[in-house]
């Protein structure tokens, strides 16, 4: 017996909401949420499992999905893009098909946002030696920078 597409859509709602991450439209959905074909982009980056000894003293496993999303602000002025990320670990427990653990970073948490938005305006002073070091091409701004 399958899955009605309305019972995947609700717990795909739900899950979304909980874990910070869009697995489907919403009409409360941001803009900024990248997608295709009506879906919101999402990137796996791991699915692996975790053994563990639980408290009976029993060996468990546990699968570990590690998931990031996009949100693209365009600046009204300048049109130029700012990428921000959010996503969530998830520790599943497969003896009890049920998330035992969750750690999340809402990917439209507009407070998250504006704290990242101050902190890179900080930097934009010169007072900041973390900010002038594409000025002196150094290595450890670089690997963080994706050059």
């Amino acid at each position: 017996m399958g899955v009605r597409t309305e019972d995947a859509e609700g717990s795909g709602i739900a899950l979304g909401r909980d874990l910070g991450v869009y697995l489907v439209r919403t009409p409360d959905m941001p803009d900024q949420i990248p997608v295709s074909n009506g879906v919101p982009k999402v990137e796996i980056h791991s699915v692996r499992p975790a053994r563990r000894i639980a408290s009976n003293g029993q060996q468990t496993t546990d699968l570990v999905i590690e998931m990031v999303q996009r949100y693209v602000e365009t600046d009204p002025v300048t049109k130029e893009h700012t990428t921000y990320r959010g996503g969530c670990t998830v520790l599943i427990d497969l003896e009890q098909e049920r998330i035992r653990y969750a750690i999340r970073r809402r990917v439209d948490n507009v407070n998250r946002i504006a704290q990242m938005k101050a902190f890179m305006a900080s930097g934009s002073d010169g007072s900041s030696p973390y900010f002038l070091a594409d000025a002196y091409n150094e290595p450890f701004a670089m690997l963080h920078r994706g050059f």
